[in-house]
């Protein structure tokens, strides 16, 4: 597993967070929900979310 990497341990599902794509992927995500700067965020309440938008090359 990369230093980047993430892994979901109920299914393996894998995003690395250092590729330019999957960073693309979480900021699109926290945009289209609207947060805010002073919103504390959890990334797994996003996963699928992030993962549903990066290419499977790019994961």
């Amino acid at each position: 597993m990369h230093a980047g990497g993430v892994m979901r341990a109920g299914d393996g599902a894998y995003v690395n967070l250092s590729r330019p794509a999957a960073a693309r992927a979480v900021l699109d995500e926290v945009l289209r929900r609207r947060w805010g700067e002073d919103v504390e965020l959890d990334g797994w309440a996003m996963f699928d979310a992030v993962l549903a938008r990066i290419p499977e090359a790019d994961r």
